[in-house]
């Protein structure tokens, strides 16, 4: 999911999620480390992640800790994934930032 979110965010296709696809010519590699994903039907989802993004060219570094929290719309399983979505679109987002700043540079 935070491939597809990072791919919109940054206006590209090419956002691949390893190990389905290994890119050798990567611009950029991202690594998240899961510390937190809770979550209550009909009540609230928080995810939380460790994430570095490194520039392949130079091995420049941005790290950072993002927090996503989203309220399902219902108790149903359905609305708990989307709140899912929605909660790491935040966490997609502080990444591709942090691309951003590094493709600046």
């Amino acid at each position: 999911m935070v491939a597809e979110q990072l791919a919109a965010a940054l206006g590209t296709p090419l956002v691949y999620a390893y190990p389905q696809v290994a890119v050798a010519d990567a611009a950029f590699r991202v690594t998240l480390n899961v510390q937190r994903l809770d979550a209550t039907r009909g009540v609230a989802v928080d995810d939380e992640l460790l994430w570095t993004v490194r520039r392949v060219a130079d091995g420049q570094l941005r790290s950072g800790r993002s927090h996503g929290r989203a309220v399902p719309v219902d108790a149903s399983y359905d609305a708990l994934a989307a709140a899912h979505v929605e909660a790491l679109a935040a966490v997609s987002g502080d990444i591709a930032r942090a691309i951003g700043e590094l493709a600046t540079r």
